[in-house]
């Protein structure tokens, strides 16, 4: 018996449902990849809250400094550091290691 496959109520081949399903995945990773970001760029601002103070007497709105400094700090070696301990602690959940106390990831990984 032939399996059958829906995409938004239709019902379509595997092949286009395993792309639909890999579309949905990369969606939600980007999504998750973005609120990693954020959370980021919202600690550092708190730690650092002077960066906002040469802002004081400008003419520019808020969003457009928080803009301008979030695309500042997406740039940063912060940022870089952030993402990738993200996608080591995304992979150690994938393979099933227990992060950041285990000693083999601890061990293997230097930049934990």
């Amino acid at each position: 018996m032939k399996q059958l496959y829906y995409v938004n109520g239709k019902r379509v081949d595997i092949s286009t449902y395993a792309n639909a399903l890999n579309a949905e995945i990369a969606a939600e990773e980007a999504e998750n990849k973005h609120k990693v970001k954020i959370k980021g760029f919202m600690e550092y601002i708190n730690k650092n809250p002077s960066v906002l103070e040469k802002w004081d007497n400008t003419s520019l709105s808020s969003e457009t400094i928080i803009q301008i400094l979030f695309d500042s700090w997406y740039k940063s070696e912060d940022c870089k550091t952030l993402l990738n301990k993200y996608e080591h602690q995304k992979n150690d959940k994938s393979v099933g290691m227990s992060h950041p106390n285990n000693y083999m990831c601890s061990f293997i990984c230097l930049t934990c």
